[in-house]
């Protein structure tokens, strides 16, 4: 007897959840030409698409709008106020937000050699490293360490870094570093 109710009970919740189901309501008839297809679930409509459209909306005002808007100036933005005395983090932290330009910093590297410091006097034991933050030319940001510290030789680097006319020109901050 156990082994019949075990296999009645299952009978019962397969009847319950194919009889639920119930039976298809008859199909309406309509003119086939009239119909509008319902989209299927997993797809949804085109943007701009309405239920009852037929046509979808006119495409190509909307593309030249985007083109007329892409004619417009950029929105112009605030130029970066720099001190004298910022270090390159300092400059590139003043700088944040005031351009989407890249200039590589090849472009800077190139430009400096031992003769640009010939004036600091560095002797050959002397580690620099140099970085510096460059915006439209000029040198906006400087940090430097020397290696054994020396201040006279940390000043004079600093300060021929800040004088160096850049030959790459563009509206954005270029960090980079340089050592000799």
């Amino acid at each position: 007897m156990p082994m019949k109710r075990r296999l009645i009970l299952p009978a019962l919740v397969a009847a319950a959840v194919v009889g639920c189901g119930g039976t298809a309501p008859p199909a309406e008839t309509a003119d086939p030409e009239t119909m509008e297809p319902e989209p299927l679930p997993s797809e949804a409509p085109p943007a701009g698409f309405e239920s009852g459209m037929t046509e979808m909306p006119d495409v190509e005002e909307k593309v030249v709008e985007a083109a007329e808007d892409e004619d417009e100036p950029k929105k112009q933005m605030k130029e970066p106020e720099f001190t004298g005395s910022m270090s390159q983090n300092e400059a590139l932290n003043a700088a944040q937000g005031a351009s989407d330009e890249h200039v590589p910093e090849d472009l800077f590297t190139g430009q400096l050699n031992p003769e640009v410091f010939a004036e600091c006097k560095v002797p050959g034991n002397v580690k620099v490293t140099l970085k510096l933050a460059v915006w439209d030319g000029r040198t906006v940001g400087v940090t430097v360490k020397v290696t054994p510290k020396n201040k006279k030789i940390e000043t004079c680097l600093d300060s021929v870094a800040r004088k160096i006319e850049w030959k790459e020109k563009a509206k954005s901050i270029t960090p980079f570093s340089w050592g000799m």
